[in-house]
């Protein structure tokens, strides 16, 4: 169960010997075979990427989404390794993270972290580390902090084990989490793959947390939802005006979020519209009415100029482009 850690699923007969390779502990990190990338395949920058992970560095590098190799994908058995690339030397920090809500359940707990990586240069250096918060603004000094070799080959399954200290005050009821962090500063390129945490102080067969491709999307988007509006007429939804300048439409949110979602408007305004008898109106705003929504979903509002009309029903679509797309995020 969550909070403890495999002892053995294998027979007690006096050929069977456990290793590793027979132990299955659950993955408490979400996406870490990024599987999962709702926001894009590539980035330029500081803020989040593949789902669930995020960059923060004074000097920041690109991220991209990199299909593994058939042979690769053998000893990773992914799809997909994460990429990064174009790194500053020399930066106060260049941090990968994940955030894992409810420090709660870690508290006094041993845990092991351990993940495959490939370098270009063999001998090249990687720090990995961990912090805790116990109300998602207050951030303890690092419970874990150790440099790992990395080399050009994805055979070597790297790992660190650490303690989560008990006695850190009082952890509040939302916001409080476990980070664990990958420093890259000094490389130029990097892979990352395969990342599990886990309870214990092995580190077992990699899994995702999710148990198919499906799941581990349905956990992502308890974080972060945004629509497939990847076609330039993509239907976001029905809805209905309140006047001749004003409108909602209804968001249904496909799993439950953490919080009441923010919402980002991705795209220019000229690139959505509002269809209604016939005609497509360029919105002037789009706004998440906070009074109505809540973490399964509610009423997104938009204003035009003119021409909408209390008895005519309407939809809110992509108005030819393929650049648009609304973005509701609840992470850590």
């Amino acid at each position: 169960s969550r909070g403890t850690a495999a002892t053995s699923n294998i027979g007690t007969g006096a050929n069977d010997v456990p290793t590793n390779a027979t132990l299955v502990n659950e993955n408490l990190l979400i996406n870490g075979d990024f599987g999962v990338w709702q926001r894009g395949t590539s980035f330029t920058g500081n803020g989040y990427n593949s789902d669930r992970w995020s960059q923060v560095s004074n000097t920041p590098f690109d991220i991209n989404r990199v299909a593994a190799t058939a042979n690769d994908a053998n000893t990773l058995n992914s799809r997909y390794v994460l990429q990064m690339t174009n790194i500053t030397s020399g930066g106060v920090f260049t941090d990968l993270y994940q955030r894992i809500e409810g420090l709660q359940e870690f508290l006094g707990k041993t845990v092991t972290l351990s993940f495959r990586c490939y370098a270009p240069i063999a001998s090249s250096t990687i720090n990995v580390s961990a912090i805790t918060s116990i109300d998602g603004t207050t951030i303890s000094s690092k419970i874990a902090d150790s440099d790992i070799t990395i080399n050009p080959s994805w055979d070597d399954e790297h790992s660190i084990t650490f303690t989560v200290p008990e006695d850190v005050g009082t952890v509040a009821a939302d916001g409080s989490f476990l980070q664990v962090i990958f420093n890259v500063d000094g490389l130029t390129n990097v892979y990352l793959a395969n990342v599990k945490l886990e309870f214990g102080s092995v580190a077992t067969t990699f899994s995702k947390q999710g148990s198919s491709i499906g799941a581990e999307l349905a956990l992502c988007q308890r974080y972060c939802w945004k629509p497939d509006s990847s076609s330039a007429y993509y239907i976001y939804g029905l809805g209905r005006w309140f006047n001749s300048t004003a409108g909602r439409v209804y968001f249904r949110m496909p799993a439950t979020m953490r919080t009441m979602p923010v919402l980002e408007v991705i795209g220019a305004l000229s690139d959505f519209g509002v269809e209604s008898n016939g005609v497509i109106i360029t919105p002037t705003s789009i706004v998440l009415n906070s009074n109505i929504f809540g973490k399964d979903g509610g009423e997104v509002t938009f204003t035009v100029s003119s021409g909408g009309s209390t008895t005519t029903p309407m939809a809110f679509i992509n108005h030819n482009s393929t650049l648009a797309g609304l973005l509701f995020t609840a992470e850590l």
